[in-house]
């Protein structure tokens, strides 16, 4: 089941490059309209988590360079999907990782993050730099941050007049609400997310459980690598809700 899930991560990060090569940083996936990019990305923060997450628990060379190579392969899309909240999750899965299995991978991450300008493509870098308004510069601030932050506190006196059970799945359309948490706290007020909260507590003890006692090394790197794309998508799930939405909590 896990060489049919690689094989298919392959399959989804050699189309993302080929339609990056083919047809330019505006095409992102066959069918994939630019709203839906940040959800393409989400299942990109998956893919490569899972497959760094295995090439640092791996021991065999070629295992860990064939993982790594899709993973390479995989975050040039990504990096095309433009989606901010996407390089930050990613980031945080890789320092995850990191802290938790491999200090070479903390180096390496320091050193993409002071060479970035060198290495990454100027229109790549531009995005990414506008992630400085989260952490105190306003005056950069991006329509799409700002659409986000109002839309949150709209819905913010909602949610206060109706805290406990909230208005119900659906009394909003799809896209109003960006954010994991407060879309849960809408729809199902405190009782709601307190059981999303079990779901997702459940999920982790589980993948920690596998990634501590697989029988196998390749168990356990799965384990690890799919606990580092968790992170990754708890991460994202601040500026979308790439955890509940089918095309990228389907692979979650």
């Amino acid at each position: 089941m896990v060489g049919a899930l690689l094989a298919g991560f392959a399959v989804t990060a050699a189309v993302g490059l080929y339609q990056r090569l083919a047809f330019g940083p505006d095409f992102i996936v066959s069918g994939v309209r630019p709203g839906e990019r940040a959800t393409f990305a989400a299942v990109l923060v998956l893919l490569i988590s899972v497959c760094v997450g295995m090439a640092v628990v791996l021991r065999v060379w070629w295992h860990r360079l064939a993982l790594l190579a899709v993973g390479l392969v995989a975050a040039v899309p990504l990096l095309y999907t433009y989606s901010r909240g996407a390089y930050v999750g990613m980031l945080a899965a890789l320092v995850f990782l990191g802290l938790r299995r491999s200090r070479a991978l903390l180096v390496g991450i320091v050193l993409l993050v002071v060479f970035a300008s060198a290495v990454l493509p100027e229109e790549v870098h531009e995005r990414a730099s506008t992630i400085a308004v989260v952490f105190g510069a306003p005056e950069r601030t991006t329509q799409s941050w700002a659409a986000r932050v109002g839309a949150w506190h709209m819905v913010a006196s909602q949610i206060l007049s109706q805290p406990l059970v909230g208005y119900g799945m659906g009394a909003l359309p799809l896209g109003w609400i960006d954010n994991e948490l407060i879309k849960e706290l809408y729809y199902g007020g405190v009782v709601g997310l307190v059981l999303y909260a079990l779901v997702l507590v459940g999920l982790w003890r589980v993948s920690a459980h596998v990634a501590h006692h697989g029988r196998e090394t390749w168990i356990r790197g799965f384990g690890w690598g799919f606990l580092a794309g968790f992170v990754g998508s708890l991460v994202q799930g601040i500026t979308a809700t790439n955890l509940t939405a089918i095309r990228s909590a389907g692979l979650f």
